[in-house]
């Protein structure tokens, strides 16, 4: 979206008094002077890399490395990812001479977690905030952060009694009530975390999300018309409030009819988000004069519409003359759906697409089976810790009669090594940069017979192609998939594998290899 030129030359003239403040050694005043500029503009490279770098100097090293985490998310380089790293040794080494100096320096040995933790270092972290609680045990900030931790590596009933721990201290703490229905929900006990979403709400009615976290357990439960209801406060979190569209046509939630209006949809957060919810573009086309589809580029091939009233457009293209707009998202609020609609197959690859993928595979000779380990990945954020899976506790898998086919883009250097080490009688075959979107992956998935896969994208693609799929999921699971049940309400091919335990996969990929070898019709997954 392009800036009024106004508001970036004010913007530039804040940076410029930001430099020459910093030359004059006045660095409260250069921060000062940059959180002037609105935020959506203080987000951009130079504005973060420069506040991050004041901060760091002043040796406010925390929200520095947040300035930091934020520019490595939004811009990828990998200098920013230098700078990030050299401030976060710098703090680590300034901090462990002060606790040379005085090992009973709580807020120095407190700082230090603070700063393994913002860097991922989360065992360094956990020790320090438990030698802290060693001494102190009330501490609520290495309480507070000790639960963080916890999260992260997937401990999530030991979290779970540092956050009663800390309601109990402090029953008038939103945030806390917040965290603690956090690992309800992701522990499976979705009553004890309406409740304490309830109650952080109750002490904070405009806690945005708790709000939403309420709305993905209403969802989770089955319980969509609420659900989905309550679904629209993720456009007041901090997370997506920034990314609503920004458009003078005003919203569409089914207030009125479409007759005669032209009404843009747009893809609001994931590919799978996306993928999910496209089914319902034609239900919104029989309503209204035309429609608009803004997706991301990748998807646009795959997407393109039978239907003439419905355009297709990139999410970088200006957007077109419209009367009003809706979130792919809240397609099921507007139209009035009290469940998933019926699970059925919506899309289809492009025949010509099926016959180049059908002469790179060759030869039948075995079932096929498509994998993914792990979702989008970047330099920045190399992997998700709780859904993907390493690769190597895929060996059992790849020993099957199968020739497995690699369906992911992205393949990280350690992963490149793990496949080419694989025995030549267990290969896995991979497309590399032949895959130029989704409509080329739809296209090599419907050559398979089968698609094993992480919560990704791509398996959202295997149900809405109605191609086998089935999903590995980690234990906390989402509210899309539903607690109790292996199928799944929105894809009628679709069977879930649920981890026992959470961070423990290899239980998981002992059903998924066990269900493999039985001698069931793979369309009958």
């Amino acid at each position: 979206m392009a800036l009024p030129e106004s508001i970036l030359v004010s913007a530039l003239g804040a940076l410029t008094d930001c430099i020459l403040l910093r030359n004059e050694g006045l660095l409260p005043e250069a921060v000062a002077r940059l959180d002037e500029i609105p935020e959506s503009i203080r987000r951009l490279p130079p504005f973060l890399l420069e506040r991050a770098s004041l901060l760091a100097s002043m040796f406010r090293y925390e929200e520095s490395l947040a300035d930091f985490r934020t520019l490595c998310e939004t811009a990828p380089g990998e200098e920013y990812v230098q700078f990030r790293d050299d401030v976060r040794d710098r703090a680590i080494r300034h901090f462990t001479d002060a606790l040379v100096a005085a090992p009973d320096d709580v807020n120095s040995r407190l700082r230090r977690a603070n700063v393994y933790l913002l860097g991922c270092a989360h065992g360094n972290a956990l020790a320090d905030y438990e030698a802290i609680l060693r001494h102190h045990p009330c501490h609520r900030d290495a309480l507070t952060n000790r639960a963080c931790v916890l999260v992260a590596l997937d401990r999530l009933e030991e979290a779970r009694e540092c956050y009663e721990k800390l309601v109990k201290q402090g029953p008038g703490d939103p945030t806390q009530w917040y965290n603690l229905g956090n690992v309800l929900k992701a522990t499976h006990h979705l009553d004890g975390a309406v409740e304490a979403y309830q109650r952080a709400i109750w002490l904070q009615p405009e806690f945005a999300e708790a709000q939403l976290e309420l709305a993905h357990c209403l969802l989770a439960a089955g319980h969509f018309t609420s659900g989905w209801r309550q679904f629209e406060w993720r456009w007041k979190t901090a997370q997506l409030r920034p990314h609503y569209l920004d458009s003078a046509a005003p919203a569409w939630r089914g207030q009125h009819d479409l007759d005669g209006k032209t009404i843009l949809l747009w893809a609001e957060q994931g590919f799978g988000d996306t993928l999910q919810f496209a089914r319902f573009v034609p239900q919104v086309a029989e309503r209204a004069a035309s429609v608009i589809l803004r997706i991301p580029s990748p998807l646009l091939s795959l997407l393109q519409p039978a239907d003439d009233r419905v355009t297709i457009i990139d999410d970088r293209s200006p957007l077109p003359t419209h009367d009003c707009h809706c979130p792919l998202m809240s397609l099921p609020l507007a139209l009035g759906l009290a469940a998933p609609p019926p699970a059925c197959a919506y899309l289809t690859s492009s025949p010509g697409r099926r016959e180049r993928w059908s002469s790179w595979l060759g030869p039948r000779k075995t079932r096929r089976i498509g994998i993914v380990w792990a979702g989008r990945r970047s330099c920045q954020n190399p992997a998700n810790p709780t859904r993907d899976i390493p690769l190597e506790t895929l060996r059992p898998l790849l020993r099957i009669d199968a020739e497995f086919i690699c369906l992911q883009k992205e393949i990280t250097p350690p992963d490149a090594t793990i496949l080419d080490r694989l025995p030549k009688a267990f290969p896995v075959r991979c497309s590399g940069n032949e895959l130029a979107g989704f409509a080329d992956t739809a296209a090599l998935i419907d050559q398979l017979d089968l698609v094993v896969s992480v919560d990704s994208a791509v398996a959202h693609l295997a149900g809405a192609l109605g191609k086998p799929c089935w999903l590995i999921l980690r234990h906390s699971g989402e509210w899309r998939w539903p607690l109790n049940r292996s199928d799944s309400p929105w894809y009628p091919s679709l069977r879930v594998f649920r981890q026992h335990k959470a961070g423990e996969w290899n239980e998981v990929i002992h059903d998924v290899v066990s269900s493999l070898n039985c001698p069931m019709p793979l369309d009958l997954a």
